[in-house]
């Protein structure tokens, strides 16, 4: 359970989109939410929020955490929306695990997933399909691949993937990294895993204990950047669900997972085998794609639902805008003919009782834009 009646007060860290939306949902139960986010944080507007911390670093983060623990009488829940907060969290301030009541997933299957090598080995032990990772050294290496800067806490200036075909070419790409103040241990370099955008997939939901509370599996349809999700499909093709349960089921169990998770996963266009190709142990940016599946009045996020005769269809339109210069995208026309009669559109960011989100992401945007 996401947050029980004695746990009024939920403390949202990460105030992007996926802590927009846990913030208001929760916040429709009663709950008290206090959020922490960045200063370009399009969460921070929200009315769900009855406060919010402004934490642009791992000191602020701190602060903010220390000051809402001495206000509280007793231990707020966290929530962990945020791969920054997190990192910020493990490396410079583990002492806020013990400020927080962090339950949902709890500290030690953070840590464990927040470790990429440590995540990696426990999915081979599970014999769970990922694509090779090589070694940074440029040996042994079979193109094409794929990089990936992994940094947390710095700005990079790399892009969140790069496509890879020959050795002079990733040669050049950390020669670049380098030049903005990376190192070659910044940089994931993975096995490409061939296809387009129509086999690029996301499958995450809640989950206690292991077992199912509700799901979601969706085709990241269109991306902008290569990586970011503006447009997200839901299945209803049950084989397919299926095929995503079988790959991600096995790593939930193991780890007897509470919370939110969510699995991006590649099918290969050659192959058509699934692979893994990350992990996040918390809400993931289209998120709202889950709002048709309801909320519990007991304070559970999601309550179970088999209903397949609709799909969400989820977008982010300030971003579609710009998702016409990736070619690696499904077409408009394909995603229309993707959806079910009984589709269920939604529109990230919007919520008509709590509008300001949506019409101030303009204004963020030029803020990151020019990073002022």
């Amino acid at each position: 359970m996401i947050a029980d009646e004695s746990a009024k007060n939920i403390v949202v860290l990460g105030l992007g989109p996926a802590g927009l939306f846990v913030s208001r949902q929760l916040s429709k139960f009663g709950k008290n939410v206090i959020g922490i986010g960045k200063h370009d944080d399009i969460g921070r507007y929200s009315n769900a929020l009855s406060k919010c911390y402004i934490a642009d670093n791992a000191d602020e983060l701190y602060h903010a955490i220390k000051e809402i623990s001495l206000s509280l009488q007793h231990k707020a829940e966290a929530l962990i929306c945020s791969d920054g907060y997190l990192t910020f969290i493990i490396e410079d301030y583990p002492e806020v695990f013990d400020l927080l009541i962090f339950s949902s997933p709890e500290e030690k299957t953070l840590r464990l997933i927040h470790n990429k090598e440590q995540l990696s080995e426990q999915m081979k032990c599970l014999n769970l399909r990922t694509p090779k990772i090589y070694d940074p050294s440029l040996h042994e290496i079979e193109f094409p691949v794929i990089v990936k800067p992994i940094i947390k806490r710095k700005v990079s200036n790399i892009p969140k993937i790069s496509y890879i075909h020959k050795h002079n070419e990733l040669c050049q790409l950390i020669d670049k990294a380098l030049e903005h103040g990376l190192e070659p241990n910044d940089l994931l370099i993975q096995q490409l895993i061939e296809g387009t955008n129509d086999n690029e997939f996301g499958y995450g939901g809640y989950f206690e204990c292991g077992d199912i509370i509700n799901d979601v599996a969706f085709i990241q349809a269109r991306q902008y950047p290569q990586g970011v999700s503006c447009t997200a499909i839901e299945i209803s093709d049950k084989s397919i669900i299926d095929e995503l349960r079988n790959l991600t089921i096995p790593l939930i169990h193991s780890l007897n997972y509470t919370g939110f998770i969510q699995f991006d996963i590649k099918k290969s266009a050659s192959t058509g085998e699934y692979y893994i190709l990350d992990v996040n142990p918390r809400p993931w940016g289209s998120i709202s794609i889950m709002t048709p599946k309801g909320a519990n009045k007991n304070g559970n996020l999601f309550i179970h639902s088999d209903n397949q005769e609709r799909n969400a269809f989820w977008h982010f339109p300030l971003k579609e805008l710009m998702s016409v210069k990736n070619r690696r995208n499904i077409s408009f026309k394909k995603c229309r003919s993707m959806m079910s009669p009984r589709k269920e559109p939604i529109i990230d960011l919007w919520d008509k009782n709590d509008f300001k989100p949506f019409f101030m992401q303009w204004l963020v945007s030029l803020v990151k834009l020019f990073g002022k």
